[in-house]
């Protein structure tokens, strides 16, 4: 055997792990990285789990997709990326995604991409985002900001922290113990489910429930389309709430010492029943439809409720 024969066989054999890993075999990569690293992910299909720890290690272990094609785990600059390589163009009718865990340490951000990939994410304390198109998404004590948006998934999620977005269009959300700043819901044909203590809440769901339990709020903005509404809230001094409904049921119930002008209109049919005081809904003189205003306490906070082919009710 000449010199050229064994360069050729030693680069043959220095190859093969990386072929070998592209064929849907085990892995376990382990590197040094900084606390403040920004991590990218990026899995088109199977299951990925992330979670923080105490050490400033980044581990990989798991298979890979069977139809990998390469597995990149490089460190460039402060962005550390790993991702499954797959094929341009392909069509995958089998269960043999990824599977994979990962540690990172708690200080780093992440960015987090899939396609019919299911992702867990835990104890991140520098800002997750997390998309993915048909899979499901668990996310639990995550903090320093949140973006969640699956497709056609769902969301379940605890403890959240920081600013805080949950999105899906064909899939349900449920949310509890945010502590978050400012916290928004958007579900298109999907229930959402929200009990927190942000101060700021937006929802928004298309032909889904929407039920909220928000603790004390500053500012509270739901729309509803042909879905149903179940609030629970607190007001603080000067809060503003803001909610609309067509083809659905408002419900609110008001905890705590209400100081509020409240003003609630019921269109093409709705009707309001109100158990906050004995004020009752007026009529107009032509058409369908109820309106009433009245106030508690020193009126400080506003609440402007209305409704079309709905009715609102009010309780403490």
């Amino acid at each position: 055997m000449n010199i050229q024969t064994i360069k050729l066989l030693g680069i043959s054999l220095t190859l093969l792990p990386t072929l070998v890993l592209a064929q849907g075999r085990e892995i376990d990569e382990q590197m040094t990285i900084s606390a403040d690293t920004r991590v990218v992910i990026d899995n088109m299909r199977g299951k990925v789990e992330v979670s923080g720890w105490d050490e400033n290690q980044a581990t990989v272990t798991g298979t890979l997709d069977k139809h990998a094609e390469d597995f990149i785990f490089a460190l460039s600059g402060d962005t550390l990326t790993i991702k499954v390589k797959m094929p341009k163009r392909g069509s995958y009718n089998d269960n043999d995604g990824s599977d994979l865990t990962i540690r990172l340490p708690h200080g780093v951000s992440l960015d987090v991409k899939g396609v019919s990939s299911d992702f867990t994410v835990s104890r991140i304390d520098g800002g997750t985002k997390v998309r993915t198109v048909s899979g499901d998404l668990d996310v639990r004590n995550v903090t320093g900001g949140v973006i969640l948006n699956s497709v056609s998934g769902d969301i379940f999620s605890r403890e959240l922290g920081g600013s805080v977005e949950l999105k899906t269009v064909s899939g349900d959300i449920d949310d509890a113990d945010a502590s978050s700043d400012e916290l928004s819901y958007q579900a298109v044909s999907g229930d959402i489910k929200g009990f927190s203590k942000a101060a700021k809440v937006h929802a928004e769901t298309v032909s889904g429930d929407l039920n909220l339990n928000v603790g004390t709020v500053d500012n509270l903005k739901v729309n509803t389309v042909s879905g149903d509404l179940q609030t629970r809230l607190e007001l603080l001094p000067r809060a503003q709430v803001r909610a609309s409904s067509v083809s659905g049921e408002m419900n609110f119930t008001f905890t705590g010492t209400l100081n509020a002008e409240i003003d609630a209109e019921a269109n093409a049919g709705g009707s309001i029943h109100n158990r906050l005081t004995d004020d009752q809904p007026q009529r107009p003189r032509f058409g369908p439809g109820e309106s009433i205003s009245f106030q508690l306490g020193d009126g400080s906070a506003s609440v402007r409720l209305t409704t079309v082919s709905g009715d609102i009710h009010l309780r403490n």
